[in-house]
């Protein structure tokens, strides 16, 4: 997998898709819901909530400011834990780089702890296809696994658009037995990835965060596969972003103060995993060699640009829980791995604006991801600001020269009169002809205006006010 999920499909038909997939859209609307009423609930208690928010965007935008310095600080720290350190300049030598590590430790399982730079790297198929057995161990990403390696959903949530019974086809496929009953299939999800964890040779997780001053690396997960997998294979592969840095053990602290509370409304997540380098002599466990990938792939493009302040996204999922874009359209109709507000500005930044030009267009541009990421990314400003780069770069397009017509149109007096004159007919005479009655609604088949009565009624132009509430002078007219 890639940043774009089936690039080839017509957005129009991606999008009809999901809105047309009830249980999806329940799921999303019951996920956003509960996920907001957590957060809202937790931070109602903390008045210090916009201090911490404040802290955490601080500390994120001078990390960016620095970021050479704290690169650099945690290359040599982490080199004197003992941990190999790589620099992938894209993805493809990040994948290529990860086989090669694979493949010099004699590794043939490899178990992952869930990674969206994993997934926008396209490390899994690379594995894959030379000969490598690779198993994620989230239980949301072991579920899309088994249904043929399927899409995440959303990025705290990757299966909520799978249902129990859906579920239980996968593990009857795997060798289940057993009910519906979800405590049941749980403890099955269990025992066979704690096969998987045992057999494994090579673990590899994502980076929630690097720590300049230390050299470590950090996960935060709730199921605690993260934890096994980084303890028990002889090998551990770590793939940062090369953004995903903070200067110290302090800064670190101010992060975690968010990153639970924002999403979940949790003081802490159950599990914070670090990695300090490959175990010591007097370790009982803990990998024998540690390989950390650092991964640029665009992001040393937006760094400085008008979109900087993107990157100091921490990957919560905010966002997503309260745009009500993704409500509806839930998180595979956006075509990417990142979806929500946070997709909709870094996908272009990364896959390029060519096939994803519709996507700063799946925003109502309503603020609410602004208001409520931890970390203070102008979200719909920098949506607004894709909008206005697309625009200068492409053509005018035909709804445009429409609006530009009716602002025209309504600009002048006489041209405003004449458009009523004309438009009312006109209006009249389509809707009878397309069987609509008096207005034009979801039975018209016309180009261009069949998107837009889909969805509502358009009326007949209404007679201008005065025509309505003044009588016309007798033998006279209304001057302009």
């Amino acid at each position: 997998m890639a940043v774009l999920v089936n690039p080839d499909k017509p957005h129009k038909e991606r999008l009809n898709e999901t809105m047309n997939n009830a249980f999806t859209r329940r799921a999303t609307a019951l996920a956003q819901d509960n996920f907001n009423t957590a957060r809202d609930a937790f931070t109602a208690q903390k008045p210090e909530w916009q201090a911490l928010k404040d802290q955490a965007a601080a500390v994120r935008a001078h990390t960016l400011d620095h970021l050479d310095t704290y690169l650099s600080e945690f290359i040599d720290h982490a080199t004197a834990n003992g941990s190999v350190v790589h620099f992938a300049k894209t993805a493809r030598e990040a994948r290529e780089t990860a086989l090669e590590i694979v493949q010099a430790a004699g590794g043939q399982r490899l178990v992952k702890s869930k990674s969206m730079v994993s997934e926008e790297i396209g490390v899994n198929r690379a594995m894959q296809a030379a000969g490598i057995e690779v198993t994620e161990t989230d239980l949301g990403e072991w579920i899309l696994e088994l249904d043929d390696w399927d899409t995440p959903s959303h990025i705290m949530a990757p299966a909520m658009h799978k249902d129990r019974y859906r579920v239980h086809e996968l593990f009857s496929k795997y060798g289940y037995t057993g009910s519906t009953d979800i405590p049941e299939m749980t403890r099955f999800a269990r025992a066979s990835l704690r096969e998987k964890f045992l057999a494994a040779d090579v673990g590899m997780t994502g980076c929630n965060f690097a720590v300049a001053s230390t050299g470590s690396t950090c996960i935060v997960t709730n199921e605690g596969n993260g934890r096994m997998v980084t303890s028990l294979p002889r090998t551990q592969i770590v793939l940062m972003g090369m953004e995903r840095i903070v200067p110290t053990m302090s800064d670190l602290d101010a992060m975690m103060q968010v990153l639970p509370q924002s999403v979940l409304g949790l003081t802490t997540s159950s599990y914070l995993s670090f990695t300090h380098g490959p175990r010591r002599a007097d370790e009982i466990d803990g990998p024998e060699s540690v390989h950390i990938i650092i991964i640029d792939n665009g992001r040393s493009d937006i760094l400085g640009s008008p979109f900087h302040d993107m990157l100091r996204c921490i990957r919560c999922g905010t966002c997503q829980n309260v745009c009500p874009v993704y409500r509806h359209i839930t998180g595979h109709g956006y075509g990417s791995i990142y979806e929500g507000p946070m997709g909709v500005v870094l996908t272009p930044l990364l896959a390029g604006r060519e096939q994803t030009g519709h996507m700063p267009y799946l925003s109502t541009l309503c603020g609410e991801c602004t208001a409520n990421c931890p970390v203070e990314i102008p979200l719909h400003e920098l949506i607004l600001k894709h909008r206005e780069e697309q625009h200068d770069q492409v053509q005018l397009t035909a709804e445009e020269g429409a609006f530009q017509a009716a602002g025209l149109a309504l600009g002048h007096a006489t041209l405003y009169k004449a458009m009523l004159a004309f438009g009312r007919p006109a209006m009249r005479a389509l809707a009878l002809w397309q069987g609509c009655g008096e207005r034009l609604d979801d039975g018209n088949r016309l180009p261009v205006l069949r998107n837009w009565t889909q969805g509502r009624n358009l009326p007949l132009l209404a007679k201008p006010f005065h025509a309505r509430a003044v009588r016309r002078p007798r033998g006279g007219a209304f001057r302009d």
